[in-house]
């Protein structure tokens, strides 16, 4: 995992594959989902998605000690989905990034976050990038 390129491929195939098994009954329920992504051992691993069934927040269980991950781990990213398109009775922009989610990836050091939206878009952004960024492939946002 030396090489950036390869650390970055792998943070956004473990999203990617985190998102995939999550989104489709994120939208289902509505509820979102997520959780952290870190390294070990030459890996990056993302810990299975959590909710606490709200639609429009959850806690990825970055305020545990070391971010939730397992001893001797490295947090490096997070992801969560944005399942609805409206609160409270007014349209939503899922498909943005909020400054909550930017908070997470600042206040915890990591180097970037993911969402996985509505629409099956994946989204990657933090510190070091200008802006957000979608992924090219549409995550699995049905049952099927």
């Amino acid at each position: 995992m030396g090489n950036p390129v390869n650390r970055a491929m792998a943070m956004d195939n473990a999203a990617r594959a985190a998102l995939n098994s999550c989104l489709a009954t994120s939208i289902e329920k509505p509820a979102e989902y997520g959780g952290m992504i870190y390294a070990l051992k030459g890996q990056i691993l993302a810990k299975p998605p959590i909710t606490q069934g709200n639609p429009n927040t959850v806690d990825v269980g970055n305020h545990a000690p070391n971010c939730g991950c397992p001893p001797g781990s490295t947090p490096v990213a997070y992801y969560h989905t944005h399942p609805i398109a409206s609160r409270a009775g007014m349209t939503g922009e899922y498909n943005t990034v909020s400054d909550e989610d930017m908070d997470v990836v600042t206040d915890n050091k990591l180097e970037v976050g993911y969402v996985g939206t509505l629409d099956g878009s994946l989204i990657k952004f933090g510190p070091s990038l200008s802006k957000p960024v979608v992924l090219p492939g549409k995550l699995k946002n049905t049952k099927g």
